[in-house]
């Protein structure tokens, strides 16, 4: 029975361990004496990836990954790099206390706060995170009642979620309901943005005698692309066009790439388009061949039968408009 309660601990924490499981915590590290690093460091992380970090030479909170970085404005990090200066007198005043409680020699000592939280998206289970190290022994906040340590305010936590530090009651507040929170919205960040779709491509001409091909990328996420031609294996840097790249309606993007050469020229050499992208675990490359190209009369029937189509709803459209009027007249 023990072996069978043992197994089901172990699974458990595997289980847990999974990416239902995430995390978001803060690292603040203040160091005393001449040393060549920062004297003041603030990093955060969410699933043990770092997303921000302020350093007392630096002098500003910066974003250590894209999706931080393009999920907030510039006044976030205004506002951000003011509390973590903040910070920085707070805990250069709390080593100079923890020095004097352990009794320290002047010279090299370190004293670290990791505060966070930790949510399981399948379960719910949510659970907070905090603990101080001096020069790497480990103590709980309640040890510190006698030390007139001072505690770290409610404006250094560094938070996607408005609040009003009034409503706080203490640090426990924090971890288990605006650090929840917060968490809960750096994953759909990391979520939404990191997503990848991987693009289609198509090469295209207006008819089989253009001097002009179309390289058409589209369906792709995120933005970031890049399309290129080669001839006989060499990368084309003339004749060479690139157009913009702008968003289709179902969020994904689409742009294009047109290349200037005779059909002489690409029937008898090795002309090739090559798209590059995050989505892709190989590139893709379409060889311009006539059996890879598509007329623009194709797409022009195309275009035509929608225009036909959205002609015949207008004028059914009027026509309903007409009737309703009549009825109303009546």
């Amino acid at each position: 029975m023990r072996v069978l309660s043992l197994l089901y601990v172990v699974l458990r924490a595997i289980c847990w361990a999974n990416a239902a499981s995430h995390s978001l915590k803060y690292i603040y590290t203040v160091v005393s004496g001449d040393n060549d690093s920062p004297e003041f460091i603030i990093m955060g992380f969410v699933n043990d990836e770092q997303f921000v970090q302020y350093d007392s030479n630096i002098r500003r909170m910066i974003p250590q990954t894209e999706w931080r970085e393009i999920s907030v404005d510039k006044q976030y990090w205004d506002n951000q790099t003011q509390k973590a200066l903040y910070a920085h007198q707070i805990f250069k005043d709390n080593i100079g206390i923890a020095m004097q409680h352990f009794r320290s020699t002047q010279g090299k000592h370190i004293l670290e706060w990791i505060v966070g939280c930790r949510w399981n998206d399948e379960t719910g289970d949510t659970g907070g995170i905090e603990r101080y190290e001096y020069d790497g022994k480990y103590f709980l906040p309640d040890d510190m009642k006698t030390w007139n340590f001072i505690p770290p305010a409610q404006l250094l936590f560094i938070s996607a979620v408005k609040w009003n530090p009034a409503e706080l009651e203490n640090d426990k507040q924090y971890q288990t309901q605006i650090c929840i929170e917060s968490l809960k919205t750096y994953v759909s960040y990391k979520r939404m943005l990191e997503r990848t779709v991987a693009p289609e491509v198509s090469l295209l001409q207006k008819d089989s005698s253009s001097p002009v091909v179309t390289c058409h990328v589209t369906g792709f996420y995120p933005r970031g692309i890049t399309v290129t031609w080669q001839r006989n294996g060499e990368d084309l840097d003339v004749d060479v066009e690139q157009g913009a790249t702008v968003p289709n309606e179902d969020g994904t993007f689409q742009t294009t790439s047109h290349l200037r050469v005779k059909p002489e020229d690409w029937k008898s050499q090795n002309y090739t388009c090559t798209v590059q992208h995050k989505s892709l675990k190989q590139d893709i490359v379409l060889p311009v061949r006539e059996e890879n190209i598509k007329r623009n009369t194709d797409i022009k029937i195309l275009t035509a039968g929608r225009a036909s189509s959205s002609a015949s709803s207008c004028v059914l459209a009027v026509f309903i408009l007409a009737l309703a009027v009549i009825a109303i007249v009546i």
